[in-house]
């Protein structure tokens, strides 16, 4: 799910490898998420494929260790260990088949929750 510039949620396809950008985040995934938490009040937050589309640090930045990860198989940015070591990964993360009729999960990574309960 994508936010557009009036705030609605949006979804479209996946993003070919080829055509995701080349920066990890922008000023404008931070900014949809400190608006989401302020305007909704939200205290947490679950998302997809953050690191397969380098979105992690607009939202841990916002909701601190408040971050449920789903990463998916079929889209892994690089092996899941590297996922897992990743500061910017969320502390708490699924690895997931998208294709599966019983949607398996493959793996999960948690790191310990930092010492602030939220940023």
């Amino acid at each position: 799910m994508q936010i557009d510039s009036s705030g609605r949620a949006r979804t479209s396809p996946p993003t070919p490898s080829s055509a995701r950008r080349s920066t990890p985040w922008t000023p404008t995934d931070l900014t949809r998420s400190r608006f989401l938490r302020s305007r909704a009040g939200f205290d947490f937050a679950v998302v997809e494929e953050c690191a397969a589309y380098e979105e992690c640090f607009a939202y841990t930045e916002v909701y601190g260790d408040h971050v449920l990860a789903i990463e998916y198989t079929d889209n892994l940015p690089r092996p899941w260990d590297e996922v897992c070591a990743d500061p910017e990964t969320p502390a708490s993360v699924v690895l997931r088949d998208r294709i599966s009729s019983r949607r398996t999960i493959r793996g999960t990574c948690s790191r310990p929750a930092s010492s602030a309960t939220s940023r």
